[in-house]
């Protein structure tokens, strides 16, 4: 009930007042109000239920105070009736012990005291690996065995559990944290812990204090003690402190908990040493036996200079731990922590991981499900598969539910969460760079460092430098990425003109579909870099602090402005901003000096929109667009403008062009005075409005890549030219991509005009109309003879745009259509347009 040794405080107590009556006279009444008033404050000081022990350990030492006066007055007077008063006296403090003790049981009955956690294991092969290691630990003939295992598989776990069978058997378990210990005071620590255990069993040793009185003088000479080339002084009482261990007739058992994570290497070496000296004199006849256990991942005693030759001398046998499987780590996991709540992660989703990798695709190495397993075997451990499953349920409240359900976002969300586990150096480069630059490699011919990115490693090189690239001995950061590289399916991703078509009928050719090239995979599979760029970007943002302020501000956007009526939008709108000001939730993110407040909103809707279905995206972008240009009364391009709706192209979802359309309508309006061929935000401005086209699904024939190459280039170009100098290399290349656009555009629009019959497709040709109005208004502004005035330099950067479709079902619909143009024209959700006209030239 009352923790440790409970009359060594009265007797403590006693020995107190037995010290102060020595040295000074105090008299009865002097104790007992030191007493009280000693309770008192720590009444006031501390809580009376959270410091039990405290205050029951204080009232014991106070009543061996009492017990000794008492007896002391009673010597020197004989008085009983002196000695009844004071007895008396001290009966409220034994009913405040008597308060103490019922609250202790009360607490026990409640279940209060915290417990030691229970042993919870998941696996049968841990189960069959502690018998091992029980087995092992019995043997006489092993003192020194090593645990060898990676991070993380279990292995403290499993000796929590072999700890506590031990101590029920009677054994003495001693478990030794190195990474609390230094080395000047590791041999003093295990001396003071051994002697511990023999004060445990009643014995009180007469080596231990000489022991660490020769460690004081002689630290830097101890080993050679230990082995007889100094004194011999110490060595002897060291035997002597050895056989006072093995004299009390109980196996003692020492283990080390990851002597690998110390980077100390003469730390680790002294240990080595002390622990097979300590065992030296185990007997097969010695009442008991003193063990060590050394718990450590080989890999990483590697790394740190140990070789498995010098180490056989300090242990008699190693075990190790049963690998199992991912699969099996991942849905056991699941299983047993998540019991009541559906499965986050199915087996489809695991094949997609490695080492499976059950992609469809072919791979750039032959042996590449072998050669994963093998580079992986250390590395998927307990720990990091249960840390993935808690962040997939974490995930589900805060990513929306379309996003975790929709493909590609799935597969990219997964992986993700498989690559923050097992890659963490792949995730931290992916928080840093876009895609394209992580999946550049690095590799060394001859004395040159050579660089290439795994989009351009097939095609550009030959079996042989792809195995030498990706091999996972010689360049493991480039054989992480290549996995991470083809699970999120980038490899599924090309640079080509136009992807060939497959047709989509009841049968499938399956030695067509196992040629399909890279090309015909994308367009079969729906696998788009913008998709993943952009599915990545988001996860890696979702529930941050700053994501949520952003989702909170565009909410209040919506709800208090743009769902007003039109006459009273105005003034809701600016009592809104300036309520931003006085909040204190997200002015830092939302509101910051020297940024419009419509960049703000604007990269809050990019944000918020994931959040939010396909109808709610449509209204409150197409509102959104409406206000912001009746709201400021925009009527010329300036830099304003530029500026302001980057964000807004970003966040324009994909596969749904009436936003597209509802902005590029605002901007065809605008006239146009100045040119802008000097302004980096302005290609900017293109390219992003070029992405936003792409994703739409109006134009195909345009490169991701390229367009997001218009705004590198003209960073680079800024950065090098003088402040009012045209940038001719970006003006070149965004003339050549909106050439490529408007035609795409043209060969669209006549193809609808071409085909409608009925009317029926009128509003796409329309859609297309809008587009090449816009395209001829970013010309006019290139050729525009005068110059713009820019009135502050552009620092605005902002990348927000997911998305995704799911055509299959209305593919069928309408091929099984007697008027497929008909079913069309009733502008169906998941189809791009691009996918629209394909269809309607089979029919």
């Amino acid at each position: 009930m009352l923790e440790g040794k409970w009359y060594n405080f009265i007797l403590l107590g006693a020995a107190a007042s037995a010290f102060f009556l020595k040295f000074s006279k105090f008299a009865w009444l002097e104790l007992y109000l030191f007493a009280v008033f000693s309770v008192i404050v720590l009444l006031l000081n501390s809580r009376f239920l959270k410091n039990l022990n405290t205050y029951a350990e204080f009232i014991l030492f106070l009543f061996g105070a009492f017990v000794f006066k008492i007896s002391a007055d009673y010597h020197t007077s004989a008085d009983f009736s002196k000695v009844y008063t004071q007895l008396v006296q001290i009966i409220p403090f034994l009913m405040f012990f008597w308060g103490i003790v019922c609250c202790k049981k009360y607490e026990g009955h409640r279940g209060d005291k915290i417990k030691k956690r229970a042993w919870e294991n998941y696996f049968p092969e841990r189960e069959d690996d502690l018998h091992r290691l029980e087995e092992i630990v019995n043997k006489t003939d092993v003192n020194l065995l090593a645990l060898d295992a990676a991070w993380g598989q279990g292995k403290s776990f499993l000796l929590q559990k072999f700890k506590e069978d031990r101590e029920a058997k009677g054994n003495i378990v001693i478990v030794i944290d190195v990474l609390s210990l230094r080395l000047d005071n590791f041999q003093e620590y295990l001396i003071y812990e051994l002697d511990r255990t023999l004060l445990s069993c009643g014995y009180l040793s007469r080596n231990s204090n000489l022991l660490r009185s020769i460690m004081k003088r002689a630290h830097a000479d101890i080993l050679s003690m230990i082995f007889g080339r100094g004194k011999k002084h110490y060595g002897e009482v060291f035997y002597d402190f050895q056989r006072e261990l093995l004299q009390q007739g109980k196996n003692i058992i020492l283990i080390y908990d990851d002597i690998d994570r110390s980077d100390n290497k003469e730390l680790i070496q002294t240990i080595l040493y002390l622990s097979e000296k300590l065992t030296s004199q185990n007997r097969a006849d010695s009442p008991g036996r003193i063990k060590v256990i050394f718990q450590y991942s080989m890999e990483h005693m590697k790394n740190l200079g140990f070789q498995n030759d010098f180490l056989e001398k300090f242990c008699n046998q190693k075990i190790g731990l049963t690998d199992i499987p991912l699969r099996r780590l991942l849905s056991e996991i699941q299983r047993h922590m998540y019991p009541m709540q559906d499965a986050v992660l199915t087996d489809k989703d695991v094949d997609g991981l490695a080492p499976y990798l059950y992609l469809g695709r072919a791979a750039l190495l032959p042996d590449e499900q072998v050669r994963a397993a093998h580079y992986l075997h250390s590395r998927m451990t307990i720990r990091r598969a249960k840390n993935m499953i808690k962040t997939l349920v974490g995930d589900t409240h805060i990513l929306p539910s379309d996003f975790r359900t929709s493909q590609p976002n799935r597969n990219t969300w997964i992986v993700m969460r498989y690559v923050e586990q097992f890659f963490p150096n792949v995730y931290d480069d992916m928080r840093r760079v876009n895609l394209k630059d992580v999946f550049s490699l690095h590799y060394n011919v001859k004395d040159e460092t050579r660089k290439i990115s795994l989009f351009d490693l097939k095609q550009e090189h030959d079996h042989h430098t792809i195995d030498m690239v990706l091999n996972e001995d010689k360049y493991p950061e480039n054989f992480e990425r290549y996995l991470v590289w083809r699970m999120l399916g980038l490899d599924g991703v090309g640079r080509e003109e136009e992807p060939e078509q497959i047709e989509t009928g009841e049968s499938v050719d399956l030695p067509k579909f196992y040629r399909r090239d890279t090309r015909q995979i994308r367009a079969v599979d729906h696998l788009d870099y913008e998709d993943i760029e952009q599915g990545v970007r988001f996860i890696l943002a979702a529930g941050m602090t700053p994501v949520n302020h952003y989702r909170y501000y565009a909410k209040k956007m919506v709800t208090e402005v743009l769902q007003q009526p039109e006459a009273d939008r105005h003034c809701a709108f600016h009592t809104l901003v300036q309520r931003m000001y006085r909040e204190e939730r997200g002015i830092q993110t939302i509101q910051r000096f020297g940024i419009s407040v419509w960049w703000s909103f604007f990269h809050a809707f990019a944000i918020a929109s994931k959040y939010w279905s396909e109808d709610e995206r449509n209204e409150n972008y197409c509102a959104l667009i409406s206000f912001y240009f009746q709201e400021e009364s925009i009527d010329v391009f300036n830099q304003r403008l530029l500026d302001e709706l980057l964000p807004l192209w970003d966040g324009i979802p994909a596969r749904i062009p009436e936003i597209f359309l509802e902005i590029v309508t605002k901007l065809s309006t605008l006239s146009v005075c100045e040119n802008w061929n000097y302004y980096e935000n302005f290609f900017v401005f293109l390219s992003r409005s070029l992405q936003a086209l792409y994703r739409s699904g109006m134009v195909r024939n345009l490169d991701p890549w390229l367009i997001a190459d218009l705004a590198d280039t003209a960073h680079k170009e800024a950065s090098r030219a003088c402040h009012d100098k045209e940038l001719k290399k970006s003006k070149q290349l965004a003339e050549a991509l909106i050439h490529r656009a408007r035609r795409e555009a043209i060969q669209h629009r006549d193809f609808f005009r071409e085909h409608d019959m009925d009317s029926c497709l009128s509003r796409y040709v329309h859609y297309y109309e809008v587009t090449l109005q816009y395209l001829a208004k970013m010309e006019q502004i290139m050729k525009c003879t005068r110059k713009g005035k820019a009135r502050y330099e552009p620092r605005i950067r902002s990348k927000w745009s997911s998305g995704d479709a799911d055509a299959v079902k209305e593919t069928e619909e309408l091929m099984k259509a007697s008027n497929p143009v008909q079913v069309a024209g009733e502008n169906p959700k998941h189809l791009t347009l691009v996918r629209l006209i394909e269809l309607l030239k089979k029919y």
